[in-house]
């Protein structure tokens, strides 16, 4: 493509800031991983690839690496439909034996990769 595709705009905004709101409605931790001099407009923490350039799961490795949470949500930046199906209540899962310690949001880390 040429361009940073996090920063092409989408509804008033960039793809990476609706992504990142639209997810910050579910869980309350958002961070994004991406280039911090490209991102740090945003609102959110921005950390980088650990592995520069070599490509998407370079992005999920870092966040994995960076995040503190037991359950994470990594989204791409431009993954825009579906994302009104997620409600607070994703997280409630009926069966205990997978998702035990997942209690509340707070426990859920999102990362928007770029």
């Amino acid at each position: 493509m040429g361009r940073d595709k996090a920063l092409l705009p989408f509804k008033g905004r960039t793809l990476v800031e609706f992504v990142a709101a639209e997810v910050h409605a579910v869980t309350h931790v958002v961070t994004v991983v991406g280039n911090i001099s490209r991102h740090s407009y945003l609102s959110y923490p921005v950390i980088e690839d650990v592995f520069p350039g070599r490509g998407p799961l370079s992005g999920i490795h870092a966040a994995l690496t960076a995040s503190r949470a037991e359950w994470n949500l990594i989204v791409a930046c431009d993954i825009t439909d579906g994302l009104a199906g997620l409600s607070v209540d994703m997280w409630r899962v009926p069966d205990p034996r997978y998702f035990h310690n997942l209690n509340s949001p707070e426990d859920l880390s999102f990362y928007a990769n770029d």
